[in-house]
């Protein structure tokens, strides 16, 4: 999403300052998201909530693509923020079900736990921390 960013602000003739205010927008509405995400997953569950808010985000993208006016491309990153809070949560929630079932942390060491960790484990490159791929770090 942040790699298509000066293609909408200058498609759509955005001022750098209200682009910037809509990168802060879309971290702060994910927190929002967060406490959305919270709700659904109460009640339809975990699941369901990261694959609704998985579509909503798909979504979001879509309408950033063709946002005809500002307006539109601030409610799509809007819309876009709020789904990316409640996906996080989803997945986080997830994942912690899993551990439970499991009876331990089946993501990472106590130091590194979560869903996450799994990416940033197994996906930095060599030489950095984290790096347990088939090359030795450097």
């Amino acid at each position: 999403m942040y790699t298509t960013v000066p293609a909408v602000t200058e498609r759509l003739g955005l001022a750098p300052l209200l682009t910037t205010a809509l990168m802060v927008a879309v971290a702060l509405t994910a927190g929002g998201g967060s406490f959305l995400g919270l709700a659904a997953i109460r009640r339809a569950g975990p699941v369901a909530t990261t694959r609704g808010a998985m579509l909503a985000a798909a979504a979001a993208l879509v309408l950033i693509g063709w946002a005809p006016g500002q307006a539109a491309v601030i409610c799509a990153y809007a819309l876009f923020g709020l789904a990316v809070g409640a996906l996080d949560i989803g997945v986080n929630t997830r994942a912690a079900e899993i551990e439970r079932a499991y009876g331990r942390s089946v993501f990472g060491s106590s130091t590194r736990h979560g869903a996450w960790a799994v990416c940033s484990r197994h996906c930095s490159p060599p030489g950095r921390p984290g790096w347990s791929g088939p090359w030795p770090a450097t």
